[in-house]
């Protein structure tokens, strides 16, 4: 089921729904859509709403509600969230499976099994998993994938405008390339980037003032290191790494990053000198299809030799700085700085 047969089924929902995927705002927002849609009207909202969590669910506790009809109403909602449905064993499933197929024979119940991002493996769109061919058979699969570029920058635009702000659409791309896809996050960042624009007075978003705005994590840091370093650009480099210490970031945790990013770059390399492609990265490294396509494009052109130089070169660092346990920020941005000589100039710039 596509996204806009869900906005037609909530017209008179029905049955069960299986909501899955990378996007976990959007299954909010369409289980919130459900919710109204089944007991907007009720007379016993309260009694018609029965939610399971992962402590309080069993099949029995399912089954009962399967088989009690909504009071004093046409229909109940039943939520369940299991966040990693792929840890259950594969007979606890098949036994869940069964439960959920009575709702079809459940009057008035309409149930919907929401699963967190990384937590179902449905295959790939031409190839589904034999999971989710199993769950489509008892329940309507709806998948919830991060959301391109331009459909997060009108949606980002709207945020920016219901906060009495003119976002420009670089400003809008660079809350994207600093935080990510997951609208969870997104969305923080731009009330709070909206309300440092209100507090100065300022009507209109600016790439500038989101860079200043942003949130980096350390997993972001090391991106934007990442990218600096390949680059050749020791001095951005050395600017990243000395904010970053500055704000109190252990050099240890943060070298542990970039050698993190660089392994699965070197990684990358190694796969696309033997002809992988960006389908099969993906399918090697578990990731997304759109990340992945970032990652290959990010080593073309980059000899595989000077990932795995770079990549020695901090891990060897790494190991001398645990040894040592102390906190060592000069000897961090000392080999930023090479690790930028290193590519002198040749690398490329990659975004998540």
């Amino acid at each position: 089921m596509t996204e806009n047969e869900l906005k037609e089924s909530l017209k008179s929902p029905e049955g069960g729904y299986f909501f899955y995927g990378d996007e976990d705002y959007m299954k909010q927002h369409y289980v919130r859509r459900l919710r109204d849609a089944v007991l907007g009207g009720a007379m016993l909202p309260e009694m018609n709403h029965i939610k399971f969590e992962k402590d309080d669910f069993s099949l029995t506790a399912l089954e009962d509600a399967l088989a009690t009809p909504p009071v004093m109403d046409e229909k109940k909602l039943i939520e369940i969230l299991i966040p990693d449905l792929a840890s259950m064993k594969e007979e606890e499933q098949a036994a869940l499976r069964d439960v959920l197929a009575t709702v079809q024979n459940s009057p008035g119940a309409v149930l919907v099994l929401t699963v967190a991002a990384g937590g179902f493996d449905p295959g790939k769109p031409k190839t589904p998993s034999a999971a989710l061919k199993a769950y489509s058979k008892v329940i309507k699969p709806v998948e919830f994938p991060l959301q391109p570029e331009g459909k997060l920058i009108r949606w980002l635009s709207r945020h920016a405008a219901d906060a009495g702000i003119e976002a420009d659409t670089d400003a809008l791309r660079e809350i994207i390339r600093l935080c990510g896809r997951s609208m969870f996050r997104l969305s923080a960042e731009i009330d709070k980037a909206c309300a440092l624009a209100r507090s100065r007075g300022e009507k209109r978003l600016t790439a500038a003032a989101v860079t200043e705005s942003a949130t980096r994590t350390p997993e972001d840091e090391a991106f934007a290191l990442a990218n600096s370093i390949m680059r050749g650009d020791a001095k951005v480099a050395a600017d990243f790494a000395g904010r970053a210490l500055r704000r109190g970031e252990d050099p240890i945790k943060l070298l542990a990053n970039l050698s993190s990013v660089f392994c699965e770059l070197a990684v990358v390399s190694h796969l696309v000198k033997h002809g992988a492609t960006a389908a099969d990265v993906a399918e090697k490294l578990k990731t997304h299809s759109y990340r992945a396509g970032l990652l290959v494009g990010a080593v073309r052109g980059i000899r595989t030799e000077i990932l795995d130089r770079v990549l020695s070169m901090f891990a060897e660092t790494e190991q001398k700085m645990k040894s040592y346990s102390v906190r060592d920020d000069s000897s961090l941005i000392r080999l930023v700085c090479i690790a930028a000589g290193v590519f002198g100039g040749g690398g490329r710039q990659w975004r998540r």
